[in-house]
């Protein structure tokens, strides 16, 4: 029964956590006209000219 309990919690925890970054990237790229604001470089990333 604690087994269940304990999981279903951490599962949760997980989802919620995965939610709030999800939320927190979208609102980003919705604010700004660059969705690579911010970011540290990667292949994708175009130099401004």
């Amino acid at each position: 029964m604690w087994q269940i309990i304990i999981v279903s919690i951490t599962g949760i925890l997980a989802a919620a956590c995965a939610g709030r970054r999800i939320y927190r990237l979208i609102r980003h790229i919705r604010q700004g006209d660059n969705p690579c604001d911010g970011c540290c470089g990667c292949p994708l990333k175009k130099p401004d000219k």
